[in-house]
């Protein structure tokens, strides 16, 4: 797995302002390859209870789900791969609540680090790309409100409001 250095590097290298749903670039068939790649490798490590889909109009190409029966760790797991530089990231909550990646240890994230290399995918811990956007996109319309970039919780429900994220940048709805 690469640094956390060399990660930023590679997530301001692929930031495109021109191009926010997907690399120019970017090759359907090989995206989804990979992603078959990932979740063939969840099943043989979780079961076939895993559930997959794809997205649209969004820069995450699609999601894998781990039911937290099967994950060891007793909350299931979620697994998405980007449309942009074969970026990879999992959790096992919201990323907008608190602790999105409780109960994911370190050997889990060690064997996705394996997964998404032998996928040819950098695979990108949760805690990484919730730092502060500082690329060069404009990210459309997502304007921080003043209330949303408080890290406090603001309504009964724990949810935090962040500043824009790298998540947001290449894992959200465009």
């Amino acid at each position: 797995m690469l640094s956390e250095e060399a990660l930023l590097t590679l997530m301001k290298e692929y930031d495109d302002p021109e191009n926010i749903e997907r690399p120019r670039n970017f090759d359907p068939q090989l995206a989804a390859h990979r992603f078959e790649q990932i979740r063939t490798s969840l099943e043989e490590l979780f079961g076939p209870s895993c559930e997959s889909g794809l997205y649209q109009d969004a820069s995450i190409y699609g999601e894998i789900e781990i039911p937290s029966e099967t994950t060891g760790f007793g909350r299931h797991l979620w697994v998405q791969l980007s449309n942009f530089g074969h970026f990879v990231t999992a959790g096992t909550g919201v990323w907008v609540k608190p602790g999105p990646t409780e109960g994911l240890t370190a050997e889990v994230e060690s064997l996705l680090g394996e997964i998404c290399t032998e996928a040819g995918c950098f695979y990108v811990p949760l805690g990484l790309l919730l730092q502060p956007y500082d690329g060069k996109s404009l990210l459309g319309d997502l304007e921080v409100p003043e209330a949303r970039a408080s890290s406090e919780p603001s309504d009964a429900e724990g949810d935090r409001y962040l500043p824009i994220c790298w998540a947001d940048r290449y894992f959200s709805w465009v």
